[in-house]
């Protein structure tokens, strides 16, 4: 009897243990993924707004610009994009000179791009540098003043408004460990003439 009494009581012990290791184990809390392993874009989870300055040309005279850019980042099997559009105000001005009539024409122009935009952003070991693609579309609503003076004297005045075609490349990459700045060298259609429009830009 005794010995039977004592089994029991071992077999309870052991059950108590095993149902106390079980519960313990359920209660347990499930590990936390690290950050680095999570997918993430590298342009953070919210909105951006891009300022942008420029310096380039378009059709073979000096440009200059101010843009912005407003972009939402997707990730999509782990690979990182942007869409969004981007807008600004760009001037470009030069002038003609016909010595055989004497005349002499000035021209300036404004553009105000509106363009839907898409970007890539390639993979790279290199935290520091992250380069990407983008590519803008869309309209430009141009402003050009055209003025001609023959010896002196104003002989023609001119004003145009017109909506064009616009479209940009525009290659690039971001700076610094918080990538707080980037460069582009957008390439493209503005004022209906080819455009190469060196960029620089921070996020914010």
């Amino acid at each position: 009897m005794k010995m039977t009494r004592s089994a029991f009581v071992v077999l309870a012990v052991l059950a108590s243990s095993s149902a106390f290791a079980a519960k313990k184990k359920e209660e347990a809390p499930a590990p936390v993924a690290s950050p680095a392993a999570t997918a993430s874009s590298s342009y953070g989870t919210s909105a951006e707004t891009n300022l942008t300055a420029s310096l380039g040309a378009i059709d073979g005279n000096l440009a200059l610009g101010v843009g912005l850019q407003f972009e939402w980042p997707v990730v999509i099997e782990g690979n990182n994009f942007g869409v969004g559009f981007q807008t600004g105000l760009y001037y470009s001005g030069y002038t003609e000179t016909n010595t055989l009539k004497g005349t002499e024409t000035k021209i300036k122009a404004w553009g105000v791009p509106v363009l839907v935009t898409g970007k890539y952003l390639f993979q790279n070991t290199i935290d520091f540098i992250k380069p990407y693609l983008a590519l803008g579309m869309g309209v430009g609503i141009d402003r050009a003043v055209s003025k001609e003076t023959t010896s002196g004297f104003l002989t023609s005045d001119k004003n145009s408004n017109d909506v064009h075609f616009a479209l940009l490349i525009r290659p690039g990459m971001t700076i610094g460990s918080t990538q707080t700045w980037f460069v582009e060298a957008p390439v493209g259609v503005m004022f209906t003439s080819f455009a190469i429009l060196p960029t620089v830009g921070v996020h914010f």
